[in-house]
């Protein structure tokens, strides 16, 4: 049976910090453990590379992880850290992309805050990044916007990367790329359940998808702003595929990806 399997991810996603003190704790060199990078890390790195107009090599970067464990420094608990010393990055988990781009951008642009205008913006969706407080910063947007129906305001497409999909390259990982537009003339809010989710639907042989939970109660969109979400997703075998993909409630068409041997 051929498949397509789905990785996580959220539009607005939520989990233990991941970051990078300004002056950060020494390296737990007793409660990690070193990995070679994984073959979908050279997808990942050139995505963060695009978002973030930065380059460098890959290979400078030493990889580890706790097995499964947050990362715990200084009294705190992390899913994901960057050292600068020495290009360090530890994981909580080696194979949760939005978390392993997160400490990739941290080593691109070389310092361990959390920029507003590459984090959340340009590499937002890319990168995990909880911009479910923006609302506390933004006062002025709240008062001049409207909460809306999703389904009425935004329209939703699906693409991949790369775009020329290929079962061999990657170990068979490619990327799914959501994006929603707001389709209207005035700033709105995109009002959120308390059990939103974000979800993305395969169809072959079957059906088969994700869902993520997340802790934010609006998303915001200027007039004609497009947000992304970078899902992480897996092909067993060529052949024709066709996805679909929601957005808070709005849903794309359904679109047909072929992928080579």
């Amino acid at each position: 049976m051929r498949s397509v399997r789905a990785g996580v991810a959220s539009l607005l996603l939520w989990s233990l910090p991941s970051c990078d003190a300004s002056t950060a704790p020494p390296f737990p060199s007793d409660a990690l453990y070193s990995f070679g990078a994984l073959p979908r890390y050279a997808l990942w790195w050139n995505e963060v590379e695009a978002c973030s107009h930065r380059t460098s090599d890959l290979s400078s970067i030493h990889w580890f992880e706790t097995l499964g464990n947050p990362i715990a420094l200084d009294g705190g608990l992390y899913d994901g850290f960057w050292w600068a010393a020495d290009n360090r990055i530890a994981l909580q988990n080696r194979y949760d992309g939005p978390t392993v781009r997160h400490e990739m951008l941290h080593a691109l642009l070389r310092r361990g805050d959390h920029p507003l205008s590459v984090f959340a913006g340009a590499c937002g969706g890319v990168v995990r990044f909880d911009e479910s407080d923006l609302t506390t910063i933004l006062p002025a947007l709240v008062a001049i916007t409207r909460p809306v129906v999703p389904s009425e305001a935004l329209s939703v497409t699906v693409s991949t990367d790369p775009a020329v999909l290929r079962a061999s390259d990657y170990e068979g990982w490619f990327t799914v790329i959501v994006t929603a537009s707001n389709r209207t003339s005035w700033p709105i809010w995109i009002v959120l359940p308390s059990d939103y989710s974000a979800s993305y639907v395969f169809q072959e042989d079957g059906l088969a998808g994700t869902l993520m939970l997340t802790k934010a109660k609006a998303v915001f969109f200027a007039p004609g702003q497009q947000r992304r979400v970078y899902l992480d997703s897996y092909v067993d075998f060529p052949g024709i595929y066709h996805i679909r993909a929601e957005y808070a409630g709005a849903v794309s068409p359904w679109t047909a990806i072929t992928v080579s041997p």
